[in-house]
């Protein structure tokens, strides 16, 4: 920006001088909000993809799961129901939770748990 006002080699004497450079501000600032704008309505869902991938994502009906946002934060459910169109999913808390739909949560609020291996080596042997 300082260049563009070099540039003009301005004094400042002339009212149209003042005016080039705010509406040279202007256009800068709203260039930039538009640009800020845009880059959240399209790469947004991107980034939302790959929030989901590093918490284990996609999930499955059964996959025991960590939330990690919202008011159940730090508890621990189980995945009954999937409602892929609005990368949500239902997580068995409790009853009560179930029957008011309470249960319902985003895809990148929950973090898949891993599953204990040792039990499973446990029980074959």
């Amino acid at each position: 920006m300082i260049l563009v006002i070099k540039a003009c080699r301005t004094n400042f004497a002339q009212p149209y001088d003042v005016w080039l450079i705010l509406h040279t501000l202007l256009a800068f600032v709203a260039y930039h909000l538009l640009g800020m704008l845009l880059g959240v309505m399209f790469l947004w869902r991107f980034v939302g993809l790959l929030a989901i991938k590093l918490n284990g994502g996609p999930f499955a009906i059964g996959d025991r799961v960590f939330i990690l946002a919202g008011p159940h934060k730090g508890e621990v459910g189980t995945v009954y129901e999937l409602w892929k169109s609005r990368f949500q999913l239902r997580v068995f808390l409790n009853e009560e939770e179930k029957k008011k739909v309470k249960d319902v949560l985003g895809d990148h609020q929950v973090w898949r748990v891993a599953e204990d291996k040792s039990e499973g080596a446990e029980q074959q042997s």
